[in-house]
C-alpha cells in the first residue's frame, strides 16, 4: 500500500483503488501514526490529538476502537496487520518507500548522490519523481496541536523546494536552460523573497540567451527585498547582476548545485555508517545554510547506541574534506573532569590560548564575560572559515558548560557557525540544566532537533553485511534470515546490531543451523556482558580500571594506577583493541568504543572493589603531580572513602570547590562543597560545618537559588546559635537574603525568630562593618513586609539605602534599594517609592550594579510604568531585562521574563499568547522551591476564563487558591461565584473566610476585584467609588505585571453610572478611551466606549 500524507491523507492498494479510511477521527489516528512510522506512539498522544483537552471518559477503549476500525481498512488477504501494538501505544510498521513522507528526502538524497558522483543525468528522475510526490501541505489533519506537526510540515517544504531547485540546475546543467526557466519561474512567483533561487533564473535566462530579462530578474529580486524586509540583495546576487553587465563568459557555464554533499569517508568500529539518509540531508541543508552565514544547532538525540556521535563524526568528515575548521569536544571524557571542560577543550581545538578567568566580582558578569570571549573567537575564526563545533554526550556536560551552551545558541544568526550536540534522551534521567537548554534552544528559529529512531530492516541487513565484510567472514548461509533475526532482536539500533553480529561471529552463531535464538542475549548489557567474558581476565581487571578513569585513558596514568611496566599495559589492552572493546588512539591513548561498553564495565562492581580502584587512580594522579588534576581527583577520593577515609576526600572537595569559582563554575562548586558537608562527621567540627554551609550558601545566590540558599543559610544560622558564637551568627546572617523580584517568603509568612536576629546583629555591626549592617537592616525590613510592624520595615530598609549611599558601593546600595522596593510596597505612596528606588537602582547600571540586580529593577520599574500609562517605558524595561536573562542562572529568571510577556500579551489583546507564556511560566516556576506558581495560575485562569464567560470552570482552583491564605483570591473567588451564577456558593465562601484589604502586593488589584463584586451585589458602591477615585487615569496591573486588567476609569464609570451619576460616569469612559488609545490596546479602547 502507498500512504499519502504529502497534501490530504490518502491510502491506495498496489492497484491504485483508494482505501476508504472511514471517519475523521480513524484518519487523525492514522496521520498521527503515519507522522512516527515505524515507531510506537504513545496512547496518551493519540487521545490528545484526537480530543485535545476534553477527551471522552471512555478515551483509551474509544482509542482500541478506532485501532480496530483502521485495521480492518488497511488489512491485505495474507499479510499481517500494518498497526501493531508497542508499548506504551500502537506503531504503523511499513517500509519507508511506502510513505511519500519518508520517500521524498530518500529521492532528494538520491538525486544528490547523482549529482556528486558526476551522474547529473540520473539525477533527473528521482526529482521528478520526488516533486510529483508533492499533493498540498504535509498532515493536514494533525492541525498544529501535533507535537513536531508545523516543524516537519517546514522540513519537508523546505525539501520540496530544495528539489525543485536542484531539478532546474540539473537541467541547466543537462544543457536545457529553457525547461530551467519555466521551473524556476514558476519557484520565484511562490517564493519571491527567495535569494538563491533569483539567482538560478538569473543563470538560466543568461545561458536561454535572454540577458535583458536575466538583468531584468536581478533588478526585479533587488526591488522585491527592499520593499518587503528593507535589505538590499546578498553578494551572490549582487555578483551576478555584475557580470550579466560585463557579459562575462563563465555565466554560460553551468553552475554547480546548489548544497551539495562532498564524499563521506566514514569509519566506526568496522562498519560504514549506513542509513541515515533523511538525518544526513537535514545536516547538509544545515551546512549549507551556514556557508551563507546563518549559524545554526543541531540537537541530535536518542537512546544510547542510537548513532548519535556517528551521525556527528560524519558531520564533522564533511565539514573537513570542505575545508572548514572543526572543534570536537567530549563532554563525558574524563570522571570529575573540570567545569567549562567541554568550551577549554573547544578553544584548544581551535588553537587559541586557553581561557583566562574573568576579573569581575559580578558573577553573572563573569560567566557573561566567559560566553563573551568564547564566542568572540569562534566568531573571528568563523570570519575566515566556516566552523563546526562538536559537544558529544551533554547530558554530562557540567552546569556552567550547558548555560553557554544555551547562551550561544541565541547568538549564531550572523556567524557562520554550526554546533552540533549529541545527547542521551531515552533511558536517561537528565539534569535539570540540560533539560531547559534542549527546551529553550528548541525554541530557536535557527536550531533543529534531530531525533534518532532504529534502523530499517533494509538498512540493518546492510550493516550486517558490512560488519561481517570488514571481519573478512564468509557470507552467513541465510544473510536476509540473520538480518531479520537481528532487526528484531535489537530495534535497528545500529550498535547492538554490530555488537550482537561479532557476538555471532564468536560464538559461531553464523553458522548453518545453528541455534541462535537460544543463545541471543536479551539486552545490549548482556550481549556486552558476554563478549566482555570472552577476554582475558587480567585484560578485562585493567579494562574495568580504565573504565573509571573515563571514556579516554592514556598510557602513563594507566600504568601507574595499576602499578605495572608500559610494555604489560599494552599487552593487555591488545586483545581489547583486537576485540573492538577499545579503539587506539594518537600518543599511546586508548577510547572505549561506546560509552555503553564503558558502563558495562562498571554495572554490577562490588562497592569495595570499586573503591579500592578509585583510591588506585586517585594515588596515580597525585603522583603526577599536576595542578590542574584538583577536581578529577577529588571525585576519585570521594568514591574511594571506604578505603582511604573521609579526610583526604573531604580535602580536596574544598580544593575542587574553589577551582571550580575560579572558572565561574559555582553551581559544580556547589557540589563540591555539599560532598564536603556529607564527609564530616555529626557532631564533629561543627565551625567548619558552619564554614562549609555558608560557602555553600553564598554559591547557590550566586547561581540563583534563593530558595535552596537561604535553607542551608538557615541551617548554618542555627548552627551558629547552638554554638552561641556572635562572628559566626553575623556571617551566615550576611549571607541572607538577596535580591529578587518577589518577596521570599510565602505570603503572609514573618519568621519572628530570624527577625530577633537580625535586629540584634544589626545593632552590633554598625560600629565595625556598615556594609554588613546594611544589608542586615535592609534583609530585616523584607522579613517585616508581611506583619503588622511594616512601618518600621520600611524605616529599617530606608535606613539601609542611607548607610549604603555613604559607602558608595553600588553592589550594596543596589541591594538595598531593592530590599526597599519590596518593604515599600504595602505603602500609601507605593507608587512613588518603589519607582524612586528602581530609578536609583537603574542609574548605577554600568557602574559596578551586577547585572542580577538590574536584571530584578528593571523588572520592578517596569510594572509602575505601565501602571502609569507608560507603555513604551514598559516595553523598554522587558526588554532590557530580557537581555539581561541571557547571562544570567537561576530558576525564577525566565519565568519571570515568562510572566511579563505575557502580561504584555494581555494589553495588546493577543490572548492565545497570552495563556500560552502564562502556562509555560507556570511550569517552569512551580520546579523551584519559590512561592508563587499556585497564586499566579489562580489569578490567570481567572482571568482568561472570566473573558470567556466560563469563570466558573475555575472557581475549584481559585477556592483552593483561597485556603492559601491570600485575601486576593478569596475575593476573586467569591467573584467567580457570583459571576458563575452560584450565588449560594459566594455566601458560603464570604463565611469560610473573613474581609481584609492587606496593603502589600495585591492592593491595587483587589480594590477592583471589590468593586467587580460591590457592582454584582448593589452594595456599596460609593465606597468602592471613592477608593478607586484615586487611581484613575491609570492601568490596573496585578503584581508584576503578571496580568493586566485594564483601566480603572472603566470601572469607575460602571461605579458611577450605579450611583446614578451619569456625568462622572461619562467623564470616566472617556478617559479610559484616551488611557486604551495611549496604550496602544484595542480591546481596552473597545471596553471603554462598549458601556
Amino acid at each position: 500500500m502507498d500512504f499519502r500524507a504529502l497534501g490530504p491523507l490518502e491510502v491506495r492498494r498496489p492497484d491504485g483503488t483508494r482505501v476508504e479510511l472511514g471517519s475523521a477521527k480513524v484518519r487523525t489516528l492514522l496521520a498521527v501514526l503515519l507522522a512516527d512510522a515505524g515507531r510506537p506512539v504513545p496512547v496518551d498522544v493519540i487521545v490528545d490529538q484526537l480530543w485535545g483537552d476534553t477527551p471522552p471518559p471512555s478515551a483509551t477503549g474509544t482509542v482500541q476502537t478506532y485501532v480496530s476500525q483502521l485495521r480492518r481498512a488497511l488489512a491485505a488477504p495474507g499479510t499481517e496487520s500494518l498497526v501493531v501494538t508497542r508499548a506504551p501505544g500502537y506503531a504503523l510498521v511499513v517500509e519507508p518507500d511506502a510513505v511519500d513522507v519518508l520517500h521524498l528526502p530518500r529521492l532528494v538524497a538520491a538525486a544528490h548522490d547523482s549529482v556528486e558522483s558526476g551522474a547529473v543525468a540520473d539525477a533527473e528522475a528521482p526529482l521528478v519523481s520526488a516533486i510529483e510526490l508533492w499533493r498540498g501541505e504535509p498532515f493536514p489533519e494533525l492541525g498544529d496541536r501535533h507535537v513536531g506537526a508545523a516543524a516537519e510540515r517546514a522540513r519537508l517544504t523546505e525539501l520540496w523546494l530544495q528539489a525543485r531547485e536542484l531539478l532546474a540546475t540539473v537541467r541547466l546543467r543537462l544543457g536545457r536552460p529553457d525547461a530551467a526557466v519555466v521551473d524556476l519561474e514558476r519557484l520565484v512567483v511562490e517564493h519571491p523573497l527567495r535569494e538563491r533561487v533569483w539567482a538560478r533564473l538569473v543563470e538560466a535566462l543568461y545561458a536561454a540567451h535572454r540577458q535583458a530579462d536575466a538583468l531584468e530578474a536581478c533588478r526585479t529580486a533587488a526591488r522585491l527585498l527592499r520593499d518587503e524586509l528593507g535589505i538590499d540583495p546578498g553578494p551572490e546576487l549582487r555578483a551576478l547582476e555584475e557580470a550579466v553587465l560585463r557579459q562575462d563568459p563563465d555565466l554560460l557555464h553551468a553552475p554547480a548545485p546548489p548544497a551539495a554533499r562532498p564524499a563521506e569517508p566514514m569509519q566506526v568500529t568496522e562498519a560504514s555508517l549506513v542509513g541515515r539518509r533523511a538525518e544526513r540531508a537535514r545536516i547538509r541543508a544545515a551546512m549549507a545554510e551556514v556557508t551563507r552565514g546563518h549559524g545554526s544547532v543541531l540537537l541530535l538525540e536518542g537512546e544510547a547506541g542510537i548513532g548519535k556521535t556517528r551521525l556527528a563524526e560524519a558531520a564533522a568528515t564533511s565539514a573537513a574534506a570542505q575545508g572548514w575548521r572543526v572543534a570536537w569536544s567530549r563532554c563525558a571524557d574524563d570522571a570529575g573532569a573540570p567545569s567549562l571542560w567541554p568550551w577549554t577543550n573547544v578553544v584548544s581545538a581551535l588553537g587559541t590560548e586557553p581561557l583566562a578567568a574573568p576579573a569581575e566580582d559580578d558573577p553573572d558578569r563573569s560567566r557573561f564575560t566567559v560566553f563573551e570571549e568564547i564566542r568572540g573567537r569562534l566568531r573571528a575564526t568563523a570570519a575566515t572559515t566556516p566552523v563546526l563545533v562538536v559537544l558529544d554526550d551533554l547530558q554530562a556536560a557540567d552546569t556552567t558548560s550547558v548555560q553557554l551552551l544555551q547562551l550561544l545558541a541565541h547568538h549564531l544568526a550572523d556567524m557562520r557557525l554550526l554546533v552540533v550536540v549529541t545527547v542521551r534522551t531515552v533511558g536517561e534521567a537528565l539534569p535539570l540544566a540540560v533539560t531547559e537548554c534542549l527546551a529553550a534552544i528548541a525554541s530557536e528559529p535557527h536550531a533543529q532537533r534531530i531525533q534518532l529512531a532504529g534502523l530499517g530492516e533494509g538498512d540493518v541487513r546492510d550493516l550486517v553485511t558490512a560488519t561481517l565484510r570488514a571481519t573478512e567472514d564468509e557470507a552467513p548461509p541465510d544473510p536476509d534470515g540473520l538480518a531479520r533475526e537481528v532487526y528484531s532482536r535489537t530495534d535497528g539500533n545500529p550498535f547492538i546490531v554490530v555488537e550482537l553480529v561479532r557476538l555471532l561471529r564468536a560464538e559461531d552463531g553464523l553458522a548453518e543451523g545453528a541455534a541462535r535464538p537460544v543463545a541471543l542475549p536479551p539486552s545490549v548489557r548482556d550481549v556486552l556482558s558476554h563478549r566482555l567474558t570472552r577476554l582475558p581476565e587480567e585484560t578485562a581487571a585493567l579494562l574495568r580500571l580504565a573504565a573509571l578513569v573515563g571514556r579516554d585513558v592514556e598510557l602513563g596514568l594507566l600504568q601507574s594506577a595499576a602499578e605495572t611496566d608500559a610494555e604489560r599495559v599494552i599487552e593487555l589492552l591488545e586483545p581489547a583493541v583486537v576485540s573492538g572493546v577499545l579503539t587506539e588512539e594518537d600518543g599511546w591513548r586508548w577510547r572505549f568504543s561506546h560509552a555503553l561498553v564503558q558502563e558495562t564495565l562498571l554495572d554490577g562492581m562490588p562497592r569495595v572493589t570499586e573503591a579500592r580502584l578509585h583510591a588506585r587512580v586517585a594515588r596515580a594522579l597525585e603522583q603526577r603531580g599536576d595542578g590542574v588534576e584538583v577536581e578529577r581527583r577529588a571525585h576519585h577520593l570521594f568514591h574511594a572513602v571506604p578505603v582511604l577515609g573521609a579526610a583526604p576526600a573531604r580535602r580536596y572537595a574544598v580544593l575542587a570547590a574553589a577551582a571550580a569559582r575560579e572558572r565561574v563554575g559555582h553551581a559544580e562548586a556547589a557540589a563540591h562543597t555539599r560532598r564536603a558537608l556529607s564527609l564530616l562527621p555529626p557532631g564533629e567540627d561543627d565551625v567548619e560545618r558552619h564554614r562549609l554551609l555558608v560557602t555553600l550558601g553564598d554559591d547557590l545566590l550566586r547561581t540563583g537559588h534563593l530558595l535552596e540558599a537561604q535553607d542551608v543559610v538557615a541551617e548554618a544560622l542555627d548552627l551558629a546559635r547552638r554554638l552561641d558564637d556572635p562572628v559566626l551568627l553575623a556571617e551566615a546572617a550576611s549571607v541572607w537574603g538577596g535580591v529578587t523580584l518577589w518577596n521570599w517568603r510565602g505570603y503572609g509568612v514573618v519568621d519572628e525568630d530570624l527577625v530577633h536576629l537580625l535586629r540584634t546583629l544589626a545593632d552590633r555591626a554598625q560600629h565595625h562593618d556598615p556594609a554588613l549592617q546594611a544589608r542586615l537592616l535592609g534583609t530585616l525590613g523584607v522579613e517585616l513586609a508581611y506583619s503588622d510592624r511594616r512601618a518600621d520595615g520600611v524605616a529599617y530598609a530606608a535606613r539601609a539605602v542611607e548607610i549604603a549611599r555613604d559607602l558608595g558601593d553600588p553592589v550594596v546600595l543596589g541591594r538595598a534599594l531593592n530590599n526597599y522596593g519590596l518593604v515599600t510596597w504595602g505603602s500609601d505612596d507605593r507608587v512613588e517609592r518603589r519607582l524612586e528606588a528602581a530609578d536609583e537602582s537603574m542609574s548605577l547600571a554600568g557602574r559596578g550594579l551586577p547585572a542580577r540586580t538590574e536584571f530584578f529593577a528593571r523588572l520592578h520599574r517596569g510594572p509602575l510604568r505601565l501602571h502609569l500609562g507608560d507603555v513604551e517605558g514598559f516595553r523598554q524595561d522587558l526588554a532590557g531585562a530580557t537581555r539581561l536573562a541571557e547571562g544570567l542562572t537561576g530558576p525564577e529568571v525566565r519565568p519571570h521574563i515568562l510572566y511579563q510577556e505575557a502580561g504584555l500579551a494581555m494589553l495588546e489583546g493577543d490572548w492565545d499568547v497570552a495563556e500560552q507564556r502564562a502556562e509555560e511560566a507556570y511550569e517552569l516556576y512551580r520546579r523551584t522551591s519559590l512561592w508563587g506558581a499556585q497564586c499566579c495560575l489562580a489569578l490567570h485562569r481567572f482571568t482568561f476564563r472570566r473573558r470567556e464567560g466560563r469563570v466558573g470552570e475555575v472557581l475549584d482552583l481559585l477556592v483552593d487558591g483561597g485556603d492559601m491564605g491570600v485575601p486576593l483570591l478569596q475575593s476573586v473567588a467569591v467573584l467567580a461565584a457570583v459571576e458563575a451564577g452560584d450565588p449560594e456558593e459566594a455566601r458560603r465562601l464570604r463565611r469560610r473566610w473573613a474581609p481584609a484589604l492587606p496593603q502589600d502586593w495585591t492592593t491595587d488589584a483587589h480594590v477592583v476585584v471589590r468593586a467587580w463584586l460591590e457592582l454584582r451585589t448593589g452594595a456599596d458602591v460609593d465606597a468602592s467609588y471613592l477608593e478607586l477615585l484615586p487611581l484613575s487615569g491609570r492601568q490596573v496591573v496585578v503584581g508584576t505585571a503578571t496580568a493586566v486588567w485594564g483601566p480603572y476609569d472603566a470601572v469607575l464609570a460602571d461605579l458611577a453610572a450605579a450611583r446614578g451619576d451619569e456625568a462622572a460616569a461619562r467623564m470616566h469612559r472617556e478617559r479610559a478611551l484616551a488611557h486604551g488609545r495611549r496604550l496602544g490596546s484595542p480591546w481596552q479602547s473597545g471596553l471603554s466606549v462598549g458601556r
